[in-house]
C-alpha cells in the first residue's frame, strides 16, 4: 500500500501548487478564491498545501474561475489518471 500512499500524496501535493499558482497568477487572496468557489478560505488552504484535493464540483468551479485552458486541465487529468492507475492493483 505504499504506492497507494505515495501517489496520493503526489496528487494532492501536484493539485495544491497548481492552485497555489493560478490563485496568485489570478492575483486573488485565498479570501477572494474562497468567496467565487463558495467554500472557506480554509479550505483553499487545505488545497493549496496538499492535505485534501477538492472535490469535483469544487474542481469544476475553478475551471471557470482560473479560465482553465484545456491544455491546463489536461495536464491535471493526465497526472490523475496515471496516479489512478498506478494506485489500483
Amino acid at each position: 500500500m505504499k504506492n497507494k500512499e505515495y501517489y496520493a500524496k503526489n496528487l494532492r501535493n501536484k493539485l495544491g501548487v497548481f492552485i497555489l499558482n493560478k490563485r496568485l497568477m489570478a492575483n486573488l487572496t485565498q479570501v477572494n478564491l474562497a468567496k467565487q468557489l463558495g467554500i472557506s478560505s480554509p479550505e483553499v488552504s487545505q488545497y493549496e498545501t496538499g492535505a485534501r484535493l477538492p472535490t469535483l464540483i469544487i474542481f469544476l468551479r475553478m475551471i471557470i474561475v482560473f479560465k482553465l485552458s484545456l491544455r491546463d486541465i489536461y495536464e491535471v487529468v493526465t497526472f490523475c489518471k496515471i496516479a489512478q492507475i498506478d494506485i489500483d492493483p
